[in-house]
């Protein structure tokens, strides 16, 4: 394939920088980016029209099938509306309810730039063939806990699933234990022996709320922190969602190479439990990231509600109007959320040989005019 007559935006370490090239397209991956490209024998063109190109957004931490509990549960506190109604409510899902909820969740990622997710759920086998079907790229794991005695039976069946998909393109299945007072600490210690032995991720809710410390406190008789450091979840790969209630102990162990954190202030804001300090975890050199939670806490899976909401509210947060600057936030959507996906060379920007999961958007909208800084619009 040929785009003729983009915009593209070419990051570098100031931000972004604008030009109008052509882009060739070879095995879903960018070929040739150069400012006049002639079109090959028997090679599809697309005109762009002087449209924006930019790499497709990731969704670093979603539950897609919750879109089907989008305004069920609404204006109550966080163990309310997860203990009282979401958990009872997915008890009565199926895999044909969790595949089109998938599909469903799917549609509206692509329709708001977002080409990839990483997810946590149940029924995973089928939200792997709803992405499959419709072309996205989708980090997928199942949720597991061991609070209820079927920890090792789930553990199985995630490994099975990893086994199952291990040869596709665009589907990657790592483990997901729910959080840390839902896992004890044995089995987060089981779940990292898995992740090494598998050479695969991990995705966690961690310090998501004021009252979490308490609860694994209460629970497993140990301090969440040190649980978590010797569970080993921070030497692999690792996803760590929410990160609202951190201490700088906490934000040390964060800063590893291998872990990321992922943004979710819309969700975080819903539930009333509060806004993760990313400004502080950014200057100790956290990887931070985005996701827009299910569409059960958030009520959309539109990622640049995110973007909007994160360069706004750390102003007010901070009181410092420096912060959070439109290229950094794009560049949070796009190269962090690739490095948390371990595939910082080839995911998050436009060059040669990077994957061509690209994003157009439409120049000619109401929202980009006058086109004084389009980063910021």
């Amino acid at each position: 394939m040929l785009l003729k007559n983009c915009k593209v935006l070419l990051s570098n370490k100031k931000g972004f920088e604008l030009e109008d090239v052509d882009i060739r397209i070879q095995d879903a991956r960018i070929e040739e980016i150069a400012p006049t490209l002639e079109p090959l024998s028997g090679e599809r063109v697309e005109n762009i029209n002087d449209n924006l190109v930019i790499p497709g957004l990731i969704n670093a931490h979603t539950h897609a099938p919750m879109i089907i509990f989008r305004g069920y549960a609404d204006d109550m506190p966080f163990e309310e509306w997860l203990f009282g109604k979401i958990l009872p409510a997915e008890m009565e899902l199926t895999d044909e309810i969790v595949y089109w909820s998938t599909l469903l969740a799917c549609v509206e990622m692509i329709k708001t730039g977002t080409t990839s997710f990483v997810d946590m759920y149940s029924n995973t086998d089928a939200m792997a063939e709803a992405v499959e079907r419709i072309g996205m790229r989708g980090f997928i794991t199942k949720g597991l806990t061991d609070a209820d005695g079927g920890g090792n039976e789930r553990l199985e069946k995630n490994i099975s699933l990893l086994r199952k998909w291990n040869d596709s393109d665009r589907i990657k299945i790592g483990f997901g234990p729910h959080s840390p007072y839902t896992c004890s600490p044995d089995y987060l210690k089981e779940i990292v022996s898995k992740v090494r032995e598998e050479d695969s991720f991990l995705t966690i809710h961690l310090f998501e709320s004021a009252k979490e410390r308490e609860t694994v406190k209460e629970t497993f008789g140990v301090e969440e922190t040190r649980m978590l450091d010797e569970s080993g979840i921070y030497d692999v790969p690792c996803i760590a969602a929410h990160c609202v209630y951190v201490n700088d102990e906490d934000m040390l162990a964060l800063a590893r190479e291998n872990v990321s954190v992922v943004h979710d202030p819309s969700s975080n804001m819903k539930l009333a439990n509060g806004i993760a300090p990313v400004v502080e975890m950014q200057s100790k050199g956290i990887n931070v990231c985005f996701g827009t939670d299910g569409a059960a806490s958030n009520n959309s899976l539109n990622l640049w509600n995110e973007l909007r909401m994160t360069a706004l509210v750390h102003k007010v947060i901070t009181r410092d109007p420096t912060v959070m600057s439109a290229p950094q936030v794009l560049k949070m959507a796009t190269e962090n959320g690739a490095k948390a996906l371990g595939m910082a060379d080839s995911l998050g920007r436009i060059g040669k040989d990077m994957l061509a999961d690209l994003v157009v958007l439409d120049l000619n909208a109401i929202s980009f005019h006058p086109p004084n800084d389009i980063v910021s619009d």
